[in-house]
């Protein structure tokens, strides 16, 4: 496997995304934060997110995903209160971990996971927000969604006990199967399409991953960005 990764401030003071990404014994673990914006402490939180999930990689390779966003929840929360003196924080988190080729994943927020195979991209994500929940309740169309004007509502975070909703995951990998981990500022960037035919473009994941950089630096960026990029 062959992986790599990128984070832009964009026009923010403050990146308040934070990733992690890599390799051992054949088995890759992934995970990407977003520090939620108009709550307090989000670069915090992001970075609580990740290094949480580095420190008990290493100590269990097999690690239980939705126990870990559990306990990692009700710590953060914990914190907020004991050691931030205020009510919450919050942070998408969204993790992989990829092994004899088939990826299980957590995911909470509004962050993407997106798998590339020869022509096509598929989404293995929901999004924890106002404009994803209208369209899978069918009230809007993916049309409407991309000018919606509350997509960036959140309404799943870890460091929150009434906005906590998970999603867990598996999908079945092939060989030159390329994965995306992404915030939403990159996705936002980027639509899906644009991405796949940039894969289709380059058939080696370093031409991509630099074409890729090439197309967030030369747009105009909303919101930090952030994104992984492995192949199989």
């Amino acid at each position: 496997m062959e992986y790599f990764s990128y984070s832009n401030v964009g026009p923010r003071k403050i990146n308040e995304d934070s990733l992690f990404v890599t390799e051992n014994k054949g088995i890759l673990y992934a995970c990407i934060a977003d520090g939620v914006g108009g709550m307090k402490h989000g670069k915090f939180a992001s970075n609580f997110l990740t290094k949480r999930f580095t420190t008990n990689i290493i100590n269990n390779p097999e690690l239980d995903l939705i126990e870990f966003v559990k306990n990692a929840n009700n710590d953060l929360i914990k914190i907020a209160l004991e050691e931030l003196n205020i009510e919450s924080v919050g942070t998408t988190f969204t993790a992989g971990i990829i092994s004899n080729n088939l990826i299980k994943g957590i995911h909470v927020g509004d962050s993407r996971v997106c798998v590339l195979r020869g022509n096509g991209i598929k989404q293995l994500t929901i999004e924890h927000n106002e404009a994803g929940r209208l369209m899978r309740e069918g009230k809007i169309n993916p049309l409407d969604k991309v000018n919606y004007p509350r997509k960036n509502i959140i309404e799943s975070v870890i460091g929150n006990k009434e906005l906590f909703e998970y999603q867990n995951f598996d999908f079945a990998l092939q060989i030159n199967d390329r994965i995306i981990f992404s915030t939403d500022g990159f996705h936002e960037t980027l639509p899906k399409k644009e991405i796949r035919d940039i894969s289709i473009r380059h058939k080696s994941l370093g031409e991509f991953f630099r074409q890729l950089v090439i197309e967030i630096e030369s747009r105009i960026l909303r919101d930090n960005t952030t994104f992984v990029c492995i192949e199989i």
